[in-house]
């Protein structure tokens, strides 16, 4: 018992004595009464974020040191009301310190409701029984949490984790709030119900370097972020493969020609090249190297295509996809003319461009002499993919392409045009792509291959910056230009990728095809 607490019953003893004796007790003596005295303390702690821990906000034991992932709560008002008795004195209200602490002092002995409070936590109250000369713990017998101190106002947090380099590779980290481990991981978490205030945030990553941690301030309501770039522990990043055709589980036929496109993308060095891309089937074995290998001779069944790609640190990184291979089938060629337009009307003279294709389930893609052109008028015009005439007599040609394959199979397409004096407005250009495929869905941060061409009927290819790639919700520009570049920070979501052209006249046109990016 404190000093004080002796003194106020030495007091009360000396006053009921007095009172007693001028009463004139009848019976000859006196009965002391003494009231008894008792402390209360405490420590309220709450969660430094509310989201994949079992511990809760709670009031603990005083003298107990400050548990995991828990934060002291100061100014929270502490209020002792007693039940079922009016003490001499009501005890007022106390506030916790910068330690969470709270602490009554000669508190009249009896059972009170303790009762705790502050802005933007879940009230919490509770029995207390105040013992006399005791210092009375907040806390049960067994030493456990009698209550949570819940917070009621939220925040959100984003926490991202990247490689960045070239590309932007996603690393799989654990992330810690206030220095603990949480259920969470990166590359995006979003964690939810964070209990407002500054909280300290960490992502840690196999092979990775520890980075400096972050604080952020969660306000009620709030939305905030933070990003972590990660370096690797010795030094070099390891490479990233990733196939972009064919397609995951596409089929092809025995004897068909198969083109297998990737890429290899090295913090480092850049986009690898070459032997430093290696393409096998479980099937087969070897089939080539490089970003771009073709094969017509894969076995019938169905082959594990791998891409084993290599930086010059010697670390790998693979991708895999599925390829079945039907028995052989055997179909014509298929023809197409790019240019000229059907329909088309050119003045005597005029350059025509004739642009065409052969491809052919066996061989592939045809080229010089499988390729005819022959007009109505003029007869045969010549061979191959590309070639142009000036003398066109005046009328109405029908032009054939004809394409033939190793077999003789032909496949043939016709365009109808005509040429006289009047001439012809300038023709707009034709824009294809051919990658990525329309209707396809990838996962956020995939390596994305973007290849498609144009041709101009007057001014033959377009190239270079003149060929523009645009998205409807990557909106800051264009997404990339050329004929083709590869790319993986799209946005989440549906696209609709337009490849863009102008012709030297200001003829536009456009090619789309629909894409979703997956979360």
């Amino acid at each position: 018992m404190t000093e004080q607490m002796k003194k106020r019953a030495a007091l009360a003893v000396a006053i009921v004595a007095a009172a007693l004796f001028a009463a004139g007790c009848g019976k000859g003596y006196m009965t002391p009464y003494q009231i008894q005295y008792g402390d209360v303390e405490g420590y309220i702690y709450a969660d430094s974020y509310n989201s994949g821990l079992a511990a809760r906000p709670a009031l603990r034991a005083a003298g107990r040191a400050v548990p995991d992932g828990q934060v002291p709560v100061a100014g929270a008002q502490v209020t002792l009301t007693a039940k079922g008795f009016t003490p001499a004195q009501a005890p007022l209200p106390v506030q916790t310190d910068g330690d969470g602490k709270f602490i009554f002092s000669d508190i009249e002995a009896g059972a009170y409701t303790l009762k705790a409070i502050k802005d933007g936590m879940a009230d919490i109250e509770f029995d207390v029984t105040v013992v006399a000369d005791t210092t009375n713990v907040v806390n049960d017998a067994a030493g456990d949490d009698q209550m949570s101190m819940t917070p009621t106002d939220k925040g959100t947090l984003t926490v991202t984790s990247v490689a960045d380099c070239q590309v932007s590779i996603p690393v799989e980290g654990d992330i810690y709030v206030g220095g603990l481990l949480t259920t969470y991981k990166t590359p995006v978490a979003v964690i939810n119900d964070i209990a407002p205030g500054l909280r300290e945030i960490l992502v840690r990553a196999d092979g990775y370097q520890v980075p400096a941690a972050k604080n952020v301030t969660i306000t009620s309501g709030g939305q905030q972020s933070v990003d972590f770039t990660l370096v690797p522990s010795g030094g070099n990043m390891k490479p990233l493969a990733t196939i972009s055709s064919p397609a995951d589980g596409a089929e092809v036929y025995l004897g068909n020609i198969v083109t297998f496109t990737g890429v290899g993308a090295d913090c480092e060095e850049g986009n690898l090249a070459g032997a430093s891309l290696v393409w096998t089937s479980d099937l087969d074995g070897p089939i080539g190297t490089g970003n771009l290998v073709t094969s017509n001779n894969l076995s019938e069944g169905t082959h594990v295509i791998t891409l084993e790609v290599s930086d010059e640190e010697g670390l790998t990184d693979t991708d895999t996809i599925t390829l079945v291979v039907n028995p052989a089938q055997s179909s014509a060629p298929v023809a197409t003319i790019v240019s000229p337009v059907n329909g088309y009307a050119f003045a005597t003279g005029a350059v025509v461009t004739f642009i065409g294709t052969g491809l052919d389930a066996q061989d592939g893609v045809l080229t010089g002499a499988s390729l005819r052109w022959h007009s109505s008028e003029d007869g045969d015009l010549g061979t191959g993919t590309y070639l142009t005439k000036t003398n066109l007599s005046e009328n109405e040609h029908v032009i054939t392409l004809t394409v033939t394959d190793s077999d003789d199979e032909v496949g043939t397409a016709t365009v109808t045009i005509s040429v006289g004096e009047a001439g012809a407005e300038n023709q707009p250009p034709v824009v294809a792509i051919a990658s990525p495929v329309s209707g396809s869905s990838v996962a956020s941060g995939t390596l994305l291959f973007f290849a498609g061409g144009a041709v101009d009927p007057e001014d033959g290819a377009i190239t270079g910056a003149g060929l523009v790639w645009t998205s409807n919700i990557d909106t800051d520009g264009p997404i990339g230009t050329g004929a083709y570049f590869t790319k993986n920070n799209l946005t989440p979501g549906l696209h609709t990728i337009t490849l863009s052209v102008e012709d030297s006249q200001g003829e536009e046109a456009s090619d789309s095809v629909t894409i979703e990016i997956t979360e």
